[in-house]
């Protein structure tokens, strides 16, 4: 590849927005890749730069640089990757952003009668639930008198039917397989076991 068509650590992060020291840690995390020159100076190939669109788009929807790694790894080598190679990867995470998207419209049109106090309360419940980075509009449970306000109904949310629902859910989720289940959970078969007696499941 010849010398002019590749781009100084400058250059690229002037046209991508990146600062020096964040291109050297995508370096090091294996997002892109350098060569180098004689001097031992960084010099990127341009493709680097639809990688690094790729990676602020991602980070800016939540995905964990272990995610975009795993997506980046899944682009073909020995050519350059087309816009349909782009588009693939990118529909892997459409659906969770579309999610996230839902928790958060559940979280503004609330009519929250608790104020701050209520929204730390639910966010904290939510968190406890969650079994992933972002949160699902199913997490967003409300306390048990302001969902009775909202709907007439006063369901319990207490820490004890949130736990008991997460694991119920996570049982489903693997076909009954406690051994999935437990280690979804970061748990021991044993310490599960212990939780289905505990909550009647």
């Amino acid at each position: 590849m010849r010398a002019v068509d590749l781009l100084s650590v400058g250059e690229i992060a002037e046209r991508s927005g990146f600062a020096p020291s964040a291109l050297r840690y995508y370096e090091r995390e294996g997002l892109i890749s350098a060569q180098r020159t004689a001097g031992g100076q960084r010099r990127y190939q341009r493709i680097v730069l639809r990688r690094l669109a790729f990676i602020a788009a991602a980070r800016h929807v939540g995905l964990t640089l272990e995610e975009i790694g795993a997506a980046l790894a899944t682009l073909p080598e020995g050519r350059t990757p087309t816009r349909a190679d782009w588009n693939r990867i990118s529909e892997r995470w459409r659906s969770r952003l579309d999610t996230e998207i839902a928790a958060l419209e559940a979280l503004r049109y609330y009519h929250w009668p608790g104020n701050v106090r209520e929204l730390q309360h639910v966010i904290e419940r939510a968190v406890i639930l969650s079994d992933s980075d972002s949160l699902k509009p199913e997490e967003i449970l409300f306390s048990p008198s302001a969902a009775s306000r909202e709907n007439g109904s006063a369901p319990d949310h207490s820490l004890f039917e949130v736990e008991k629902k997460h694991i119920e859910m996570v049982i489903r989720k693997h076909d009954g397989s406690v051994t999935a289940a437990a280690k979804e959970l970061g748990l021991t078969r044993t310490a599960l076991y212990r939780r289905i007696r505990k909550y009647g499941i």
